[in-house]
């Protein structure tokens, strides 16, 4: 046998020896070497993979952060104009309040209550409203109910009494009454002047 053959037969035997008997080729073996490495390798790829993982959950908490701080704004400015819509409601309120009862007092003394101050509270006022420009609408209505109904007694005798509900019957010292229209009881409400004052004025202007 030649060299040539010598070389074939041997390289037959290595493979012959390196096939299982079944004709698979044998198991691959790892060292604990070559785990270790190809565990670094692919914690490696993890790590490059979320590189930028801890920035990405910086600004999702930074995120998150202004998102409660604008809550925190918007609920401030919806408490505020809360508080300013209550506000202006209760002015309102007052402010009708003080209308409704100069109409109802001004009403009961033209028809000559013995208490017009009392108009205000005994009067029925689901028929009585402010509008719009400030008008009392339904305050002579209301009153002739309770005169009606004896709720409001009267003596007989229409007088305009004062804004301050202490005028009694509205006479002035020396028996003459004072005689303004409603419009005019308004007028002087808002003025600030009593109803006498309002008519002392009227009557010098005229004078």
């Amino acid at each position: 046998m030649d060299s040539n053959d010598k070389a074939q037969t041997q390289t037959g035997d290595q493979e012959t020896a390196n096939v299982t008997g079944d004709g698979l080729q044998p198991e691959q073996t790892f060292t604990q070497a070559d785990l270790d490495r190809i565990l670094k390798e692919r914690l490696s790829r993890i790590n490059q993979k979320y590189a930028d993982y801890n920035d990405l959950k910086a600004k999702a908490d930074k995120l998150t952060e202004y998102e409660e701080a604008q809550k925190d704004e918007l609920q401030k400015a919806i408490d505020r104009a809360t508080a300013a819509e209550a506000a202006r409601d209760k002015a309102l309120i007052e402010a009708n309040n003080r209308l409704l009862k100069a109409a109802l007092v001004a009403e009961a003394g033209k028809y000559g209550a013995q208490h017009p101050e009392d108009a205000f509270l005994l009067a029925d006022m689901t028929g009585v409203s402010v509008a719009e420009d400030g008008a009392v609408i339904g305050a002579d209505e209301a009153i002739k109910a309770l005169i009606e109904s004896g709720r409001l007694p009267t003596t007989g005798k229409a007088a305009a009494p004062g804004l301050d509900a202490k005028a009694g019957n509205g006479e002035k010292p020396g028996g003459n009454a004072i005689q303004l229209t409603q419009e005019e009881m308004l007028i002087a409400k808002k003025m600030g002047l009593t109803f006498e004052q309002y008519q002392k004025g009227k009557v010098n202007k005229g004078a």
